[in-house]
């Protein structure tokens, strides 16, 4: 499938490009009618799809939430998501665009699960999670078993296992005294079709010095 070039030294593709414009026209031949096609999310759908072909990908990912906000049947905003994701990993925004790929994954069509467990592993590999990258891939080989970029993508990952880091320095026990503290407090985690369609859709204080740590 035609897509975005991605990581090159991957030798990958980033699923987006043509699907998004494959799901848009099926969009606009669905929502033929004037009413249809004033409805706000297909109108920031096709304003989004627009930027991101244009490489204006800060517009498209604003135009994508814009559409999220207007929209209210799941599907379709798991759509919209795959969408806003593969906007934001362009953009070099993994980390939003994993939250973004795995609200996609709430889709009933297993095609765009698929898509994106593809995309979702390239955002793991961007933030040096390689163990979820292969499992993304497993499972959207699960749903694709004939996908050959997830083949590719799974092999190459199991051909560049990152080096094992050599062990600490042992460190004086007064030294490890010194340096507990509690761990950091965790960080809060930040159109498609119509009836017709859907159809088709059938898923982080240091211990003070002389205190006790209690």
């Amino acid at each position: 499938m035609n897509g975005v070039s991605v990581g090159a030294e991957r030798g990958l593709v980033l699923r987006g490009s043509s699907v998004l414009l494959v799901l848009l026209i099926s969009l606009a031949l669905l929502c033929g009618s004037r009413a249809a096609k004033a409805q706000s999310p297909y109108r920031w759908s096709v304003k989004a799809q627009q930027a991101y072909e244009a490489g204006r990908m800060e517009t498209a990912v604003s135009a994508y939430r814009a559409a999220l906000e207007a929209e209210s049947a799941p599907d379709r905003r798991a759509l919209l998501n795959f969408n806003l994701g593969t906007c934001l990993l362009k953009f070099g925004r993994p980390e939003d665009a994993r939250n973004a790929l795995t609200l996609a994954l709430t889709s009933r069509s297993s095609q765009i699960r698929e898509m994106a467990y593809y995309n979702l592993a390239h955002a793991y590999h961007d933030l040096h999670a390689r163990d979820k990258a292969l499992q993304a891939l497993r499972e959207a080989l699960l749903l694709s078993p004939a996908d050959r970029n997830a083949k590719i993508f799974y092999e190459w990952l199991l051909k560049h296992k990152p080096p094992t880091p050599p062990p600490p320095p042992k460190k004086s026990p007064q030294a490890q005294q010194q340096q507990k503290k509690p761990p950091d407090l965790l960080e809060q985690l930040p159109m498609p079709p119509p009836k017709a369609l859907q159809d088709q859709i059938k898923e982080k204080q240091k211990t003070p010095p002389g205190m006790k740590p209690w």
